[in-house]
């Protein structure tokens, strides 16, 4: 919590201004501070203990029914430090690799795009950190930037069954018609379709690859029979054969290769 003028406002930075009931986001003025473990119980102020709660959700009849207390229960058991430990490790670690940087914390941001009346999202925040005001001219350009492994070094790939749904008569695969359980360690209301499948018309198949190919999704390759730049979806027939974005193949033999996707994906996005 260092840095946070209040609590809340270290709760409203962590939850991203959203109810812990409905996952909704909610002005910072509709959302009140709520004790897992309420404080005549022994519960502390610990940030581990609290949560936000709509106006809506943070009442009586929600505290009767149970549905608070399952709340704790369930939030209790999904308690992830994996992100405060990167960041920890990370601000002891910038200095080895920048020698002038400077420290924001999230309520700094949020007051600043008050102050500016620009709304909420990752892309305002990011551009308030970058020191932009209200009278800053923005580009319309947005970039997504993706990152990928370098290798895939998956030598066994699964081709799932397909069944025919009895309330459709569509194909659909066994992912698709499953039982919906996921967790065998305990009991939850799982939607089950498995009692939808009819007969099965194509049976499930494990590959085991052979070859690693060159030409990986996301490559940019030029087709010469039709001189378009394409992007490479994958490849097929053991390495001779490529599958473009658009869902056409070419021979491999016909392509050149113009940009190989390592590590990095960045593309322009679209209506933003």
């Amino acid at each position: 919590m260092y840095g946070f003028k209040t609590i809340k406002d270290y709760l409203l930075a962590r939850d991203n201004y959203r109810d812990a009931l409905d996952g909704k986001q909610y002005p910072a003025s509709q959302l009140r501070v709520h004790h897992l473990v309420q404080r005549k119980d022994g519960g502390s102020n610990q940030p581990d203990n609290l949560v936000l709660l709509s106006d809506i959700n943070h009442n009586q009849a929600n505290h009767n029914n149970g549905i608070l207390a399952k709340l704790k229960e369930n939030r209790q058991k999904t308690l992830d430090y994996r992100g405060a430990y990167f960041m920890s490790i990370l601000a002891t670690r910038l200095s080895n690799y920048f020698d002038n940087y400077t420290i924001t914390q999230g309520y700094l941001t949020a007051n600043l795009r008050q102050k500016y009346e620009i709304k909420k999202s990752h892309l305002n925040d990011a551009f308030i950190i970058a020191g932009g005001t209200d009278t800053t001219l923005r580009t319309n350009n947005v970039y997504s930037r993706q990152k990928l492994r370098n290798n895939n070094r998956v030598l066994q790939k699964f081709y799932d069954a397909k069944y025919i749904d009895s309330r459709d008569g569509k194909k659909k695969t066994g992912k698709e018609l499953s039982s919906g359980r996921t967790r065998r360690s305990q009991e939850l209301n799982y939607d089950n379709l498995r009692q939808f499948r009819k007969e099965k018309v194509k049976k499930g198949r494990v590959s085991i690859r052979r070859g690693h190919y060159q030409l990986r999704p996301h490559d940019v390759v030029l087709n010469t029979r039709t001189n378009r730049i394409e992007t490479v979806k994958g490849v097929q027939n053991s390495g001779t054969v490529i599958k473009f974005q658009t869902g056409k193949t070419c021979s491999i033999k016909s392509v050149v290769s113009l940009y190989h996707v390592n590590g990095i994906l960045e593309k322009k996005m679209k209506n933003i």
